[in-house]
């Protein structure tokens, strides 16, 4: 295909409220919902339009819904890290009380919104009880790898484990999978109110061994011995070759 189409950073957002950013497996950042004018909340009367029959659009203080995600990839060259070349749009509006999550398939969960006092269906934007998926690029890749042994329990240091990654899991030559391969913990946190909270993504420090029969040994490290920089709890574990997450 094309190249991706890149704009420089600082117009990219440029306008845009409650976006909300989503840490993804691959290491890129997924902004996606919000608004181009306003802020985020409600009202019945402003300072400038104490009338609620002067309010445009509304009980919402925000406007012009944003459907077109972008991916923010922080190892791109300055200037070329903001993409949404190839991401399709949503027609429906996400303002306020909008959220979006990860979920353990690499996808994200978009529901919500609601710039309104209390439900209201047929104001300019309405009460939303509709939920979409969205899957970023890597969900069109013919293959995704499939890793054994993954353990149940990550430890705050102690004894290295092995994750082995068959070759149906990656195309190409083996060692330059070996290379881009990384195994990376996250937490997707919690979200409400167009705003996530929480979110954690660590990469675990590995070596590996490429088989002969083309598979990967991943030599895993345990998580650093500092509880700060991952909380202890619930957390997804990907391994990711080539960019594409299991």
């Amino acid at each position: 295909g094309s190249a991706p189409q890149y704009v420089e950073d600082d117009d990219m957002l440029e306008g845009r409220t409650m976006g909300q950013f989503i840490l993804l497996p691959d290491g890129k950042m997924l902004v996606i919902n919000g608004g181009i004018n306003g802020t985020a909340g409600y009202s019945q009367r402003t300072l400038v339009t104490p009338d609620f029959g002067d309010m445009p659009f509304g009980e919402s203080l925000a406007s012009g819904p944003v459907g077109q995600p972008a991916l923010y990839d922080p190892s791109a060259p300055a200037g070329k890290r903001w993409s949404h070349d190839g991401l399709g749009s949503s027609n429906i509006a996400r303002l306020y009380h909008s959220s979006a999550i990860l979920l353990p398939s690499g996808a994200v969960l978009v529901a919500g919104s609601n710039p309104n006092v209390d439900v209201n269906t047929s104001t300019i934007f309405p009460t939303t009880y509709q939920a979409e998926i969205f899957y970023p690029p890597y969900f069109s890749a013919e293959t995704r790898p499939v890793p054994s042994g993954v353990p149940q329990n990550i430890s705050y240091g102690g004894d290295s484990f092995d994750i082995t990654v068959p070759s149906s899991s990656y195309s190409g030559s083996a060692n330059d999978a070996a290379d881009n391969t990384t195994v990376v913990i996250m937490r997707p946190g919690f979200t409400t109110h167009a705003m996530n909270m929480g979110q954690r993504y660590m990469q675990l420090n590995n070596t590996y061994t490429v088989n002969q029969d083309g598979s990967l040994t991943l030599h895993v490290a345990q998580a650093p011995p500092n509880p700060n920089l991952f909380q202890p709890g619930p957390a997804l574990l990907f391994v990711v070759v080539n960019g594409i997450p299991s």
